[in-house]
Parts: structure tokens; sequence; C-alpha cells
């Protein structure tokens, strides 16, 4: 844990209903000074979304050529690149060549994405939106231990912090243009 972090631990139940998947997860993650909380929430909650053998959460911020979540086959080679937040194009650009599948979990919303450059296969960039106003909402409950309920129906994810519930509709879009 580099100096400055703080340790988050997030017990958290998961379902999953159209992956008929249910899971409990333990995560213990350093957070960086200067990381905010909705950064956090939607790593987290990326995590829970793409929660799948070979799953890796890196180190956070400050890894520019690394994914902030990933999906590491048999081989180590990795499959699904999860960027958090609002990356640059050339980012995206060379997950792209990097990865079978890309997705982006912005963090503040879509405003910024870099729409105007073309990316290496940016029309299969998946764009994965849980809303600003939802990530602020839980990241105002953070604490050093979480225990959180995560439900996923079709497009609509509620989490539960044991004293509320905050739902939001999962918005997705491929919103980049490819190069050609």
């Amino acid at each position: 844990m580099s100096q400055g972090s703080l340790l988050h631990r997030f017990q958290i139940g998961f379902a999953d209903a159209g992956r008929k998947r249910r899971d409990e997860l333990d995560l213990r993650i350093a957070r960086h000074s200067s990381e905010v909380g909705e950064y956090l929430v939607a790593r987290v909650l990326a995590w829970c979304l793409c929660h799948e053998t070979g799953i890796e959460l890196t180190p956070g911020l400050c890894q520019g050529d690394e994914p902030a979540v990933c999906v590491k086959g048999y081989d180590g080679v990795i499959q699904t690149w999860i960027e958090i937040g609002i990356p640059e194009s050339k980012k995206l650009h060379r997950a792209s060549k990097a990865a079978k599948r890309v997705l982006v979990f912005p963090h503040r919303g879509q405003k910024g994405l870099p729409l105007e450059e073309p990316v290496h296969k940016g029309n299969e960039i998946e764009v994965v939106d849980l809303g600003a106003e939802f990530l602020h909402q839980i990241a105002d409950t953070l604490d050093r231990n979480n225990k959180w309920k995560v439900y996923v129906a079709g497009e609509q994810l509620s989490v539960h912090d044991g004293q509320r519930a905050r739902t939001t509709t999962i918005e997705r879009t491929r919103p980049f243009r490819a190069r050609r």
C-alpha cells in the first residue's frame, strides 16, 4: 500500500438475476489520497458487475498503462480491460489493441469522454454509465468497513448499505468512433 493510501474493506452480498449468479465478495482496496469517493465506488461496482474467474483490481490511480480492473485468461493475457473515469483516447486505443473487450465506467457522467478522436475498434468499446448522482450518494456513505448488498436485475442496479437502498438504471452505450 502506497504512502497516503487508506484501506477500505467491502463485504458484498451480490446477486445478478440475469446471469443467475450469487456471490459473497470480500474486497480490500487501497484508496489513494487523491482518489475521490465516486471513483472508488465505480471501481467496486465495476468489479461486481464484471465479476468472473480471473478478475483483478489493479492498484488504482497513478497506474497509467494499466486498467483499473481487468479480467485475465488462464494464460495471464488481459481479456477484458475496464477503465474508470474519463480515459484519454490514447489509453482507449492501447486497451482496444490489448484486450478483446473494453469497458469504461465514468464516475462523473459521460461528459468529457474523448468522442472526437477515432479509436482502434472504438465502435466496440462499451460505456457503462451508473449515473454520477448515484455514485455520489453512495460515496457519501463510505467508511473503512462497508457492508453492501448489490442486486442486478436487467438494467437496474441496487446497492443497500445496511441503512438505505439506492437504485439506478445502468446505461450502456457505444459512443466511440472506430479508426479506419
